[in-house]
């Protein structure tokens, strides 16, 4: 398995858009990006890894993450690329956030299986608001505590807050492994090619649906159908502990 050292590891503002290429280990002996000033918003950090390429052969592959924002003790970091194809809810009823099985799996066997004892140890749970969706007739769900997260509607908002960023941060890469399993991505002649949809944790229009954020980036507050299995992938988010 390719577990990498423990530690996060910044990449270059270059791969942005590209391979998330390491240009400095900081961990496993080395300077602590966890401990390190010039961690800052919208930087590149592996931490955990997952299965990307599509060959289980040759084991997981390092997981890729933005920076968000940074705080005194913490940071809170994206993943860069949407990693799987799933729905947000594994049965068509009203659902939100706090009982959907798309929560219920990253705050177990993803949070499980894609770190290492002491890379969570690192991971913080967080108490996340999860207020209505506005102008929709669908409801919150009052405050969850998770480890693993997608970002709501009002978060995701936030992150993006001018055009370029909508396209920096909003839009996303979907893995080979989601491509395998089927989520929809824009072709080769297409303005985002490769580019797939994903979730937020903020119902949609009815509590049959969830909002998630367009192939360019852009916010879709009305969200699609929480069983739908390829138009949407997953996302997840982090706060980890900074000393």
């Amino acid at each position: 398995m390719k577990r990498h050292i423990f530690g996060l590891l910044l990449c270059t503002a270059a791969c942005l858009l590209s391979a998330c290429s390491v240009t400095k280990r900081l961990g496993g002996g080395e300077e602590n990006l966890l401990q390190s000033s010039s961690l800052k918003r919208k930087d590149l950090v592996l931490f955990g890894t997952f299965e990307q390429d599509g060959n289980t052969a040759d084991g997981t592959e390092p997981l890729c993450w933005m920076v968000l924002e940074v705080q005194k003790d913490r940071a809170l970091l994206l993943c860069r690329d949407v990693l799987s194809a799933m729905p947000f809810h594994d049965a068509y009823e009203e659902i939100t956030w706090k009982d959907c099985s798309l929560r219920a799996y990253l705050n177990g066997s993803f949070a499980d299986n894609a770190f290492s004892d002491q890379e969570r140890e690192r991971i913080l749970t967080v108490s996340n608001q999860n207020p209505p969706n506005p102008g929709m007739e669908s409801h919150g769900c009052g405050v969850t505590e998770d480890r693993v997260f997608l970002l709501s509607l009002e978060e995701a908002s936030a992150s993006m807050r001018t055009e370029e960023e909508h396209y920096v941060i909003g839009a996303a890469d979907a893995s080979r492994y989601a491509q395998i399993l089927h989520l929809e991505t824009d072709g080769e002649g297409d303005e985002n090619p490769g580019r797939a949809c994903w979730w937020t944790r903020t119902s949609g229009s009815d509590q049959y649906a969830a909002a998630f954020v367009e192939r360019d980036g852009s916010i879709y507050p009305a969200g699609a159908q929480v069983t739908h299995e390829t138009y949407c992938g997953i996302r997840p988010a982090v706060w980890v502990r900074l000393e």
